[in-house]
């Protein structure tokens, strides 16, 4: 979600518009991915987040209004366009015994969410 504000910001305000539709035309996904220690220090595992742009109206009436916060919330509940939080993702390592539940809040992007939905694991 961050990247489309970085690349509109490159843009005169005039032309972002412009910009967006482009956006639109040549972005299929955005990939957001970070190797992190496996939870017995032995490898890494795939940190990841997707976005799907191609052919989700709602990514795309959020970017045309500006309301880039409310991308994460599309992606959370996107998971029929394989769509996946950063969040969410640490869920399912730490489900797979990947990561412990105190390594899923150190990375989470919502420490204190992170935190509460990991209470079952503890």
């Amino acid at each position: 979600m961050i990247l489309c504000v970085v690349i509109l910001i490159f843009f005169q305000r005039n032309e972002r518009d412009n910009a967006k539709g482009a956006i639109y035309a040549n972005l299929a996904y955005v990939l957001y991915q970070k190797l992190i220690p496996y939870q017995k220090g032995v490898g890494r595992t795939l940190l990841m987040e997707v976005l799907k742009v191609v052919d989700v109206a709602s990514v795309h009436t959020h970017i045309d209004k500006g309301q880039y916060a409310q991308i994460e919330s599309v992606m959370q509940t996107g998971a029929r366009h394989k769509m996946i939080t950063l969040d969410q993702r640490l869920a399912q390592l730490v489900d797979e015994n990947h990561l412990t539940p105190d390594e899923a809040i150190k990375y989470a992007r919502h420490p204190e969410s992170m935190k509460q939905a990991m209470q079952k694991h503890q």
